[in-house]
């Protein structure tokens, strides 16, 4: 498999996340944004890996229990990659 991308962000009643700081490459930014983390890999273990990593950023890592949301996936290779990683969380907890 080539080179994917996905992006992740809680959305909570309905609305996303938002911070404060972020970055483009090396370019810092502030204002409000969207909080989306993004990865990137080439192989589908190494994403699922970071994915689930990326999951536990949005979530646990800012208080939050997953098991209280959805997982959606969309764009790109995204839904190629959801079943792996509901069933991946799912084992970690």
């Amino acid at each position: 498999m080539g080179g994917t991308s996905a992006d992740v962000c809680l959305i909570q009643a309905g609305r996303p996340t938002v911070t404060h700081e972020g970055e483009i490459g090396v370019f810092p930014l502030q204002g409000p944004m969207t909080d989306i983390h993004t990865i990137t890999a080439g192989m589908v273990r190494i994403v699922n890996n970071n994915m689930v990593g990326a999951l536990r950023v949005v979530s646990v890592e800012k208080g939050h229990d997953p098991r209280a949301f959805a997982l959606i996936a969309f764009g790109g290779a995204g839904p190629m990659h959801a079943g792996q990683l509901a069933e991946r969380w799912a084992r970690q907890r």
